[in-house]
């Protein structure tokens, strides 16, 4: 198993601990099976920030139930 993120270091639950990757998405050609940890805070904020990291095209809308 190997950590993959956008950036070496991922800072994780408000910068409490951060996560060192084995290596970047970018660099990422081929995997067996793809685990995306929950959100941690503003649902709507987390995808914001992590939209590099995922593969979409065309238009969503996202709308989050309270």
């Amino acid at each position: 198993m190997e950590y993959a993120g956008l950036s070496e270091y991922v800072s994780a639950n408000d910068g409490e601990y951060s996560i060192k990757t084995d290596r970047l998405l970018k660099d990422v050609r081929k995997t067996d099976l793809l685990i995306v940890p929950p959100v941690y805070g503003d649902l709507i904020e987390g995808i914001r920030i992590n939209s590099e990291a995922i593969p979409l095209s065309g238009n969503y809308t996202i709308t989050v139930a309270a």
